[in-house]
């Protein structure tokens, strides 16, 4: 019982500006190593806002992990201070803002959870929606041509083409496997929105791929000096390490080298930046102008200028393959970037009236939530105003 309110005493302290940096420091450290003093610490968070957190949510291994990143950004911030502090001070009203340093990450999250029959009330539905989330699926091309719609496919072998059986497995995934006298034959992957799907190559490297997006590789893939792929959307690469032969990603405006590593590519068409995720490994990034070399937790950002940026994410970057383990994580993101994304997975159109917000947002949830609970998430913070009208998204 001392701990809990000790716990819950620091956070109040949090809250109002009196922890002390040395303090703060070793709420953290407790709280990232201890699952007790987590939930200890959303039953604060409950009473701040006046409601319990919901159950459903302190099981949720979501917010946790978002707690986790959290901590780790706050820690990282704490010792980068040139100069010592008395006290961590914010204002009130930025709490639910990722600016907030302990709860940024788990604040909307919390809100929406504990408030989600009053918001739900608040939205502005002209009627209920019919849209639902996006699911496993996507489409295979043959270098003949022929298409197999994979969602409607029975598991077992679905094709050979040009030497190479290409079957689907129980769990949906698709599996190449060579047979003798496999030729070069390009095959192609592609979902569309509101799809994602899985692939194993015959060389045994996986590939997740992201709505509308797609692949195209060798049905031999793997049989030559070289392992070649191009991407257009966005993919999570778990690659099979092979020395003798380098892995290559190719997109539209720079060229990836790997040996065996795992990486995520968001590389929309239309869409700038680039942004390149090394979870594991090295991998050698190459644009019209630069060469670099990148190692675990780092972010390379290619703008449309051909500026190319690598930044340090740590455990944050966690947050950029949230997505295969069908996550949405939001993380200071400005609401355009977000309703791409929630367009892209629900497959519908977006339409903006009157002045774009420029508030940032943040968040986590299940990408198979229901539309209204995407919606509510962000109308919590009284930035935003959603209005539902078939397969529209008015965003006011």
């Amino acid at each position: 019982m001392e701990d809990k309110d000790r716990i819950k005493n620091a956070f109040f302290d949090y809250v109002d500006g009196k922890l002390s940096a040395d303090d703060l420091r070793s709420l953290l450290s407790e709280i990232q190593t201890a699952a007790d003093e987590r939930k200890d610490l959303l039953d604060a968070i409950g009473e701040v806002l006046d409601n319990p957190v919901a159950a459903e949510v302190q099981a949720d291994d979501a917010v946790h992990d978002l707690l986790r990143v959290s901590f780790e950004r706050i820690k990282s911030q704490i010792s980068s201070e040139s100069e010592p502090r008395k006290t961590i001070s914010i204002a009130w009203k930025k709490w639910l803002s990722i600016a907030a340093l302990l709860i940024a990450m788990v604040g909307l999250t919390v809100w929406w959870m504990s408030n989600q029959h009053s918001q739900h009330k608040e939205l502005s539905l002209k009627e209920k929606p019919q849209i639902q989330p996006g699911a496993y699926g996507a489409t295979l091309v043959l270098s003949d041509g022929r298409k197999i719609a994979l969602e409607n496919s029975d598991n077992g072998e679905l094709a050979k083409d040009a030497g190479v059986k290409i079957s689907k497995e129980a769990d949906g995934q698709l599996l190449y496997t060579i047979e003798s006298g496999a030729e070069n034959a390009l095959n192609t992957l592609f979902t569309k929105r509101g799809e994602t799907y899985r692939v194993k190559l015959p060389d045994g490297s996986i590939v997740w791929l992201n709505a509308e997006s797609k692949i195209q590789y060798n049905a031999n893939f793997g049989m030559d000096n070289t392992r070649r792929i191009s991407l257009e959307g966005e993919a999570y690469f778990e690659v099979a390490k092979d020395a003798n032969r380098p892995f290559y990603v190719q997109l539209q405006n720079q060229e990836i080298k790997v040996l065996g590593t795992r990486f995520n590519v968001n590389s929309y068409t239309k869409e700038s930046p680039i942004k390149t995720s090394l979870v594991e490994g090295k991998i050698r990034l190459n644009t019209a102008s630069k060469s670099v070399e990148m190692t675990s937790g780092q972010q390379a950002i290619l703008d449309q200028s051909g500026h190319l940026n690598i930044k340090q994410l740590g455990t944050d970057i966690d947050a950029s393959i949230a997505w295969t383990r069908n996550k949405f994580v939001f993380d200071n993101e400005d609401i355009e970037n977000v309703m791409r994304i929630v367009a892209r997975w629900y497959d519908v159109e977006v339409v903006y009236e009157g002045k774009i917000t420029n508030e940032k947002f943040s968040g986590a949830l299940s990408r198979f939530s229901n539309i209204e609970d995407v919606l509510a998430l962000f109308e919590a913070t009284k930035m935003v105003k959603f209005q539902v009208v078939g397969r529209k998204i008015f965003v006011k």
